[in-house]
């Protein structure tokens, strides 16, 4: 074969063979594009579920947050319940001394009137009309008498807030009366009772104050620390008592008080710190 035929052959050939890597090319670029694309959407899928879960870890964190949270408020709450509770019991506790201690001061008043009111009946009687300022001073005696005699009977049956009116009554009206220290200490037990622990607290403190050596002042003076008790103030409470023991040492009632003072120590609250205090040559320096 002469080279002249060779040469078509020949170029023929290199023609085919470079339509074969042509196409070959354009198949290893579809390929490699369907592979890139493939990988792109596996990339989003990815990137989507490392959304999802970096969102529910900061969802789970926030929870474990909020749990933390509320189990420090449950602890509180705990803690001041118990607070409370302890609170009552020794209300109810000082309420059951307080009306223990009444009744039998009540007993023992009754045998005093009682006594009173036979000597008052064997007592002889004037020539009526003789004198007319003692026949004045008898009739106010015999209503200050019953205003205190009404507001007593109230309060031991029950009816506290007649009692209340009763004394409220002889107070007002009688502001000389000799009745006037056992009114209020019995008017003041009659607030309590009701509950009325700020009016009861104010009675007795008034008691205290304006009749300091009658003999109802130390009982006046229990009355009052058992009402700030009943309001919460316990530190209040602990100086009344506090004051009862250091005025009337050798008492009965002395001895109720130190007996409080022992049982409000676990609800007394902590004294508060002092503020630090300042040398001059600080104060100098901070000038």
């Amino acid at each position: 074969m002469s080279n002249r035929r060779l040469l078509p052959l020949a170029a023929a050939m290199i023609a085919g063979l470079g339509y074969v890597s042509s196409a070959q090319a354009l198949f290893e670029d579809n390929d490699a594009r369907i592979a890139i694309n493939a990988m792109r959407k596996d990339m989003v899928t990815m990137q989507a579920q490392i959304s999802r879960l970096e969102n529910g870890q900061k969802a789970s964190l926030a929870l474990s947050d909020q749990i933390a949270s509320l189990q420090e408020r449950q602890s509180v709450l705990s803690g001041r319940l118990e607070t409370l509770e302890n609170r009552i019991a020794q209300q109810e506790k000082n309420s059951r001394d307080l009306y223990t201690d009444l009744d039998s001061r009540l007993r023992k008043l009754d045998g005093r009137v009682a006594k009173a009111e036979t000597a008052a009946q064997n007592a002889p009687a004037g020539e009526p009309g003789s004198d007319p300022a003692a026949q004045g001073q008898a009739a106010a005696a015999s209503n200050e008498k019953g205003f205190y005699d009404r507001g007593l009977s109230s309060f031991q049956s029950g009816q506290y807030a007649d009692s209340v009116k009763a004394f409220s009554s002889l107070i007002s009206g009688y502001p000389q009366s000799t009745y006037l220290p056992e009114a209020m200490y019995w008017q003041g037990n009659a607030y309590f009772a009701l509950q009325k622990y700020k009016e009861a607290a104010a009675v007795e403190d008034r008691l205290t104050r304006q009749y300091p050596n009658s003999t109802r002042t130390p009982d006046a003076l229990l009355s009052l620390a058992s009402a700030q008790t009943a309001l919460g103030n316990i530190r209040a409470a602990n100086s009344t008592l506090t004051s009862l023991q250091k005025r009337f040492p050798k008492t009965e009632q002395a001895k109720l008080a130190a007996q409080r003072q022992k049982e409000l120590k676990a609800a007394l609250p902590p004294e508060p710190e002092a503020a630090p205090k300042t040398s001059k040559a600080g104060k100098k320096k901070a000038r």
